[in-house]
């Protein structure tokens, strides 16, 4: 949001985001030092909130300052979309945007008179607009009227990233209804999406395609796509159902040619094939591989190199079900940021990539070893250059497509009770629910096994120390986090040891 609302607006949010959440943090200089301000700011940020409250007649809030302690009182009725939604409408930015995506622009001097602006201010104001529109190649003209030009994919990618960046639950802008949405998507779906073995972002997609139809109604066409074209071909429920998908892009546009029609449909292929992924193999996957298996474009080209890199590293070959998997998710990924030129969206907050490293520190290396690899082709790096875009999508998805424990070094344990071979048998049970290590049972101590657990120094034979852990007969919390910690400790140094 902080392209649409300014500093004290953000700040109003994130305080009330703060007070809604951790209500134990309510000392005015505690809240100050969380929000990176003064008291004295903090306390005019209350005020000036207070304001905003009586003026947009919010009576599911109070709030109040009383003896250095900031206190609200949110009742169940209160949105935070919905002041949100009342900033944003305040935005001379946001509003500049939005009049540009439904065709309702007005004159600069109009705009001006509407917020209340000198000319200085104005323009300094439409500076802002083609500031961020340039970090999509776009401008914005100001002719006849107000419009954004360039070309039309990068506009359709700008508009979803718009509207994702400011979505509120307070209102659907578009006047296709989901529903109407629904049924297009569903006469695209490869019939396997519809299974259990698919995760699908449906908030994503029923934005992306609110926008790809706002845009074909207003005649504004994707135009030729070549290279995308033959990844469709195949897909058994476009074949099926093309008379009916045709009918329905008709009831948008009356005077799409069949042709442009197909082209609106491949772009409507890739937004969504980019939003669904494949979490387990099923046959019905099979027209989709055969289809990327004809295609020799870059994306298929760098999604079995990006593999194949992976290979190098991981401890042994990825089994051919989970290869497909891999690969028909990686194309999606490839496909999708061909077609947007590589761009990452100023509105988007990256995800934290490096705290990847604290859930799976070797994990992380792992990809990132494998992406210094794959981008050393010259080939894959003209697309693929921008790795904070790229790193938390193959991040992801590796973890989506792969166990990924069982490609990782293994930890072979050797496990004695001198109590009980049950109770030996029931302790390997439970170590092997520990699913964040690949652990494997030897049943004989050998120089190669990496740790020993027993409930007992007094074993047949003697054990070097460093690799030993002792703990009761039936284990207590303080010995199940020893063993977490002695296990993250051998795993890390394995781990890096392998890929260095």
């Amino acid at each position: 949001m902080k392209h649409f609302l300014d500093r004290l607006q953000t700040r109003k949010i994130r305080l009330l985001k703060i007070a809604k959440d951790n209500k134990e943090l309510n000392n005015i200089s505690d809240l100050a030092k969380e929000l990176n301000c003064s008291t004295q700011t903090l306390t005019t940020t209350v005020e000036s909130l207070i304001e905003d409250l009586e003026e947009l007649s919010i009576q599911t809030l109070s709030i109040k300052i009383d003896n250095k302690l900031f206190i609200a009182d949110f009742s169940n009725e209160f949105s935070l979309d919905r002041l949100i939604h009342l900033y944003l409408k305040k935005s001379f930015e946001y509003q500049v945007i939005l009049d540009c995506f439904f065709n309702t622009t007005k004159s600069t001097s109009q705009y001006a008179k509407d917020y209340y602006l000198s000319q200085a201010s104005t323009y300094r104001k439409i500076n802002s607009v083609k500031t961020i529109l340039a970090q999509f190649n776009l401008e914005l003209q100001q002719a006849s009227k107000i419009q954004i030009i360039g070309e039309e994919k990068m506009i359709r990618y700008f508009f979803y990233s718009f509207f994702w960046e400011t979505r509120t639950s307070v209102t659907w802008p578009f006047p296709y209804s989901k529903d109407f949405i629904e049924e297009l998507r569903q006469l695209l779906y490869p019939e396997n999406y519809l299974k259990d073995n698919t995760l699908i972002n449906e908030n994503k997609l029923d934005l992306w395609f609110a926008i790809t139809l706002m845009r074909v109604k207003e005649n504004e066409l994707i135009g030729s796509l070549p290279e995308i074209k033959k990844m469709l071909q195949k897909n058994p429920s476009y074949l099926k159902n093309k008379a009916e998908i045709t009918e329905r892009c008709l009831e948008v546009n009356r005077d799409l040619t069949p042709q442009q029609i197909d082209e609106e449909v491949y772009f409507y292929y890739v937004v969504m094939m980019y939003n669904i992924y494949y979490v387990e193999y099923d046959d019905k996957m099979m027209p989709l591989l055969e289809a990327i298996n004809e295609n020799n474009e870059v994306f298929k080209l760098a999604s079995v190199q990006f593999i194949e890199s992976l290979n190098h590293f991981l401890s042994k070959p990825l089994k051919i079900d989970q290869y497909n998997i891999l690969l028909a998710n990686l194309i999606s990924i490839h496909m999708y940021v061909f077609l947007f030129e590589g761009l990452l969206s100023p509105f988007e907050e990256p995800l934290k990539t490096k705290r990847f490293d604290r859930i799976y520190p070797s994990f992380y290396k792992l990809v990132k070893n494998t992406y210094q690899n794959f981008i050393e082709f010259d080939s894959f790096s003209k697309y693929y250059y921008n790795k904070e875009l790229l790193f938390p999508s193959y991040m992801l998805t590796l973890f989506v497509s792969i166990d990924v424990k069982n490609y990782t070094i293994p930890i072979s344990v050797y496990l004695y009770s001198s109590h009980s071979k049950i109770l030996e048998t029931i302790l390997k049970k439970e170590l092997s629910k520990m699913t964040q290590y690949h652990l494997f049972f030897t049943d004989e101590e050998t120089d190669e096994t990496d740790l020993i657990v027993s409930d007992t120094f007094n074993i047949p034979y003697k054990l070097s120390e460093n690799r030993m852990l002792i703990w009761d007969p039936i284990p207590s919390d303080t010995d199940w986090k020893n063993l977490r910690d002695k296990l993250s400790e051998i795993k890390k140094e394995k781990e890096f040891l392998f890929l260095d």
